[in-house]
């Protein structure tokens, strides 16, 4: 005799259109039967990296300018994330 209690089934839940489908079913698998996954609709801005490999690029290069002394001011970074925000706004 085991102490164990016995395990009741998952219940069915009805759908709108008839379906059912109980709850140990994975619910990927239920959407994607709902509506289609879509595509990543989401497009990177011009002038920014457009891949792994292109920002690792900007970043060794960016290490290179720092080691040459090539680099901006406090008010000139400013300036120039300011400029950035008046382009994306405007």
């Amino acid at each position: 005799m085991s102490n164990m209690k016995e395990r009741k089934p998952y219940p069915n839940i009805e759908e709108e259109d008839g379906s059912c489908m109980t709850a140990s079913e994975p619910a990927v698998a239920v959407m994607s039967d709902v509506a289609p996954i879509k595509q990543n609709s989401f497009t990177i801005p011009e002038g920014m990296p457009q891949s792994v490999d292109e920002a690792l690029s900007d970043i060794d290069e960016g290490e290179k300018e720092f080691e040459r002394g090539e680099t901006f001011t406090h008010r000139e970074v400013m300036q120039m994330i300011w400029n950035k925000i008046a382009c994306y706004a405007g």
